[in-house]
Formats: C-alpha cells, sequence, structure tokens
C-alpha cells in the first residue's frame, strides 16, 4: 500500500485531534482523564486493530481504522465486519479495497462541496454585476433630474463624485470575488484529480477506472462494439518487498504501471485496482487481440533485468499473470471484471507469468 504525502497525513492528524478534542472534554464520563487519557485510549484501540489484522501503519490504514472505531463511515464499518465475520480477520488486500470503496482520498461530498462554493461565488459576481447595474441606472436618472432642474455644478459634482466611489467599490469586490472564483475552481480541479488518481502510480484508482468501464461498456452496446478487459498481477511481489524492502516495492509498481501505460495509452485504459493489481479495458478489440497484446507486454517486462536505486542489487525480472475476458449479452461492470479476475487466479494456479482466457 502506497504512503501518502505530507498533506494528507496532517489532514488526517487534523481528523484524529478534531476527533480527541470532541470527546475529550470534562464533562464526558467517559474522558475521565481529560484529553491526555483519550489520546492513549485512541491510539491504543486503533494500534490494537491494525495489530490484530496484521495491517501495516500506513496513512490509509489510520485512516481506516478511526473511521471504523469512530463509526464515522457506515458504509465502511458494515464492509469491514463483513469481512471480519466471513475471513475472521481483515487482511491488507481487503483493507485496500475497502478504503478505496468507501474512504478515498477525497469524499464525494467534499467535491460537492467545492462545486456549491464555485456556484455561490458566482451568483456573487452576478448580484454584484446587477447592482452595478442598477447603481448606474439610479445615477442616470438622478443627474438628468438635476440638470433638468437647473442645480448648480456643486450637487452635480457630488452626485458623479459619489457614483464613482460606488463604482470603485463594485470593481474591487469584482476583483476579489473574480480572484476567489478562480481559486475555487483550481481547487475543484485539484480535488477531482486527487479522487480520481493513485498517488503512487498516477494511473486511474479503482473508483475512476470503474466509472471508465461504465462508460465504455455503455458505448460498445449502443455501437455494437467489443470491450475487453485484463486483470494483471505482479507476480511474487510479497517477495519483492520481503527482499528489497517497500521502497523497492514501490519502484516495481511504478515501473510496471508506467509499462502498461505506455504499451496502451493510444487503444485502452490502465488503472490501479490495488495492492500490485492492474487492470487494462481495451475498447474495440476482440479477446484474441486483447490476449495478444496483454501476451505481448508481459514479454516485453519481464525481459528486463531491474536494479535497485543503487543499482547494487539485481531485482530480477519481473512479471505478471493476467486473465483476460471479453464483454457478452447481459454483462455488466462487476460480471466482466469477476471473470477476469477469475481468469487471473487459474493464471496464477496454473504457473504465474501466463495470459489465461475468461
Amino acid at each position: 500500500m502506497a504512503y501518502l504525502d505530507p498533506k494528507t497525513h496532517f489532514a488526517i492528524g487534523e481528523r484524529l485531534r478534531n476527533w480527541l478534542g470532541d470527546r475529550g472534554r470534562d464533562d464526558d464520563p467517559v474522558a475521565a482523564g481529560g484529553k491526555e487519557s483519550w489520546q492513549e485510549h485512541v491510539y491504543t484501540d486503533i494500534g490494537s486493530f491494525l495489530f490484530d489484522n496484521k495491517l501495516d501503519p500506513t496513512p490509509d490504514n489510520y485512516d481506516l481504522a478511526y473511521q471504523f472505531r469512530a463509526a464515522s463511515n457506515a458504509q465502511l464499518v458494515a464492509a469491514i465486519r463483513a469481512e471480519i465475520d466471513k475471513s475472521g480477520a481483515l487482511d491488507a488486500d481487503a483493507a485496500e479495497r475497502i478504503f478505496a470503496d468507501t474512504a478515498g482520498p477525497i469524499s464525494p461530498d467534499a467535491l460537492t462541496k467545492f462545486a456549491q462554493q464555485i456556484e455561490a461565488q458566482a451568483d456573487g459576481l452576478s448580484t454584484i454585476a446587477r447592482q452595478s447595474g442598477r447603481d448606474a441606472s439610479d445615477f442616470r436618472t438622478a443627474l438628468e433630474k438635476e440638470c433638468a432642474d437647473g442645480a448648480s455644478p456643486g450637487p452635480v459634482m457630488e452626485l458623479t463624485q459619489a457614483m464613482v466611489a460606488r463604482t470603485r467599490a463594485a470593481e474591487a469586490q469584482l476583483r476579489s470575488a473574480q480572484k476567489e472564483l478562480q481559486g475555487l475552481r483550481v481547487t475543484l480541479i485539484e480535488a477531482q484529480r486527487a479522487a480520481d488518481v493513485d498517488p503512487l502510480t498516477e494511473l486511474p484508482n479503482r473508483r475512476a477506472f470503474k466509472r471508465e468501464l461504465e462508460q465504455m461498456i455503455d458505448i460498445a452496446r449502443e455501437k455494437g462494439e467489443h470491450v475487453s478487459l485484463a486483470f494483471c498481477d505482479i507476480d511474487h511481489f510479497k517477495r519483492v518487498n520481503d527482499t528489497h524492502g517497500h521502497e523497492t516495492g514501490d519502484r516495481v509498481l511504478r515501473y510496471v504501471a508506467s509499462t502498461l501505460a505506455r504499451a496502451f495509452e493510444k487503444n485502452g485504459i490502465v488503472g490501479r485496482f490495488g495492492g500490485e493489481e492492474f487492470v487494462v479495458a481495451l475498447p474495440g478489440m476482440t479477446l484474441t487481440q486483447a490476449k495478444k497484446l496483454i501476451d505481448e507486454t508481459r514479454e516485453q517486462l519481464c525481459a528486463r533485468h531491474l536494479y535497485t536505486s543503487d543499482e547494487k542489487t539485481d531485482i530480477g525480472s519481473v512479471s505478471f499473470s493476467a486473465g483476460v475476458t471479453t464483454l457478452t449479452t447481459g454483462d455488466g461492470t462487476a460480471e466482466l471484471l469477476r471473470r477476469a479476475d477469475e481468469a487471473l487466479y487459474r493464471a496464477k494456479g496454473s504457473g504465474r507469468n501466463r495470459v489465461v482466457i475468461g
């Protein structure tokens, strides 16, 4: 699982501190010892959750444990409980899948909030513009009246100065509002990207890939075209992490991601589905064509030898196993993914470093 950037560390820390602040009140009978004892309790509780489920203390896992213990995310809590009831514990792959599906780096609520802020700011700009128009109309009416009544230059000058002052104030408001609006738009773009991109590999994450696949299937059905899908899983990836460390493991993940992205940048979409699993959607390709391309990419990948960052240790070749399937009548996204996943497991069970059709 990828370590997140410092901003995410800070955000998680803030959420923990806010939770502690809410719970550590003097009138809270549970928090008899105040915030200090609550802090010890919370971190012990989260630490126990990670230890009991053999999860590494990564920011994602801390956030997942926090949301589970605080019951702040009903969907996440239900998914974790279902997994524990089924398997007896929450392994790393299940934790990553649940976090990607139910938590994510940026929630849809946050994106909605940004969009609402932008709309509100745009409405504010319209209000300022309408008010400026009304001010100009009122000034013209008042000026015409003063001139018709034969007013002296003094009152007319005062009226003009007042209008100039109001115009300048409106211009300042407009500049400030436009600057804020631009900032909100940039924030929204960044938030949308963060919600859709895996931070380690910079590929579309599980959520974004599934959304793209759904759209791809809809288009294929309308046009009567093919859509093929491949599940790719790096072989013996745990051995890389155990032998060379997680930093080297992350470099291998990025290398495989870039290899797949380059191979299919013109005719497909590549996403990171979680852990060492990648998915490739290939619109317009038959099952035979898709298998051939995935197989060629697998051969290109394992033909190279990789080294650690100091170039002193030979990691060796890296390969992947893959399961490939294609869209059939009645398939939806879930069915297509399930069939490719089953083919992948057959590929791994039959010796790895191969592509199996499902």
